[in-house]
């Protein structure tokens, strides 16, 4: 995995896959599971975010 690569999973421009979260498991002794845990917070917080915001503007448009 190259530092790109990993500059962008930080920053959230990429997603974590199964096989990433597998080989940080290797790299780093923390769990796969741990790894896709974390990935499937950080999705559904995205859309949940993304849905507050699409509401906040139709409210906005309904004045």
């Amino acid at each position: 995995m190259s530092e790109k690569h990993i500059s962008k999973l930080v920053n959230g421009e990429v997603a974590l896959t199964p096989e990433t979260a597998v080989r940080l498991e290797m790299a780093l002794g923390v769990p796969a599971k741990f790894w896709n845990s974390l990935e499937a917070i950080y999705r559904e917080k995205n859309v949940k975010a993304e849905a507050e915001n699409a509401m906040d503007a139709d409210a906005e448009m309904a004045k």
